[in-house]
């Protein structure tokens, strides 16, 4: 465990003076890997346009057009990045950083973590997205090119997404608040 004498940045500092082979490793990987997926976004965009899965002009682009590209991108993403990547991460972690020491490992774990992965996410932005793509598809605009759109009608669709999900949310979450403070005043 790292100890209150051991700050956070000198257990790293000695990760790296310990471990500098694999470190460029895995550097020279990540660069890779963000390379193949820059490419594989190029090429899935210029093929995009060539075979009419979208059109050229980003204002004829709909709600619709920027759902199947970005599925597209997705799948080839996970076919030609991920399928060599994930091995390659759980061979990392298998062969190398599983056999380090027991105790060397508890000193990168130990410590409580910074930053967004240790707040974690609630997921309200994509819980907003989503409402604000089924109000897209019920008011008729899935399909209709985003050069139509008025700046009107994107920032009042997007506001009433987030209305609807704070009603959603926030009945339920009034109606827990009420009962914990009516059950925390009987005990």
């Amino acid at each position: 465990m790292v100890d209150s004498e051991q700050p956070r940045n000198e257990v790293w500092k000695k990760f790296l003076r310990r471990h500098w082979k694999a470190t460029l490793l895995l550097i020279g990987a990540m660069a890779g890997a963000v390379a193949v997926t820059l490419l594989v976004f190029l090429w899935i965009l210029a093929d995009a346009q060539v075979t009419g899965l979208v059109p050229a002009m980003l204002g004829q682009w709909t709600v619709g057009y920027l759902i199947t590209f970005i599925l597209t991108l997705l799948l080839w993403e996970l076919v030609l990045m991920v399928s060599w990547v994930a091995p390659l991460g759980v061979a990392i972690y298998f062969l190398w950083y599983k056999k380090m020491p027991q105790e060397e490992r508890d000193e990168y774990e130990g410590a409580p973590r910074r930053g967004r992965s240790a707040r974690g996410s609630s997921g309200f932005s994509l819980f907003v997205g989503l409402i604000w793509l089924i109000i897209v598809w019920t008011s008729g605009r899935w399909n209709l090119a985003f050069q139509v759109w008025t700046i009107n009608d994107f920032v009042f669709s997007w506001l009433t997404a987030l209305f609807w999900v704070l009603l959603i949310v926030g009945i339920p979450g009034t109606i827990y608040v009420i009962w914990a403070l009516a059950k925390n005043q009987t005990t």
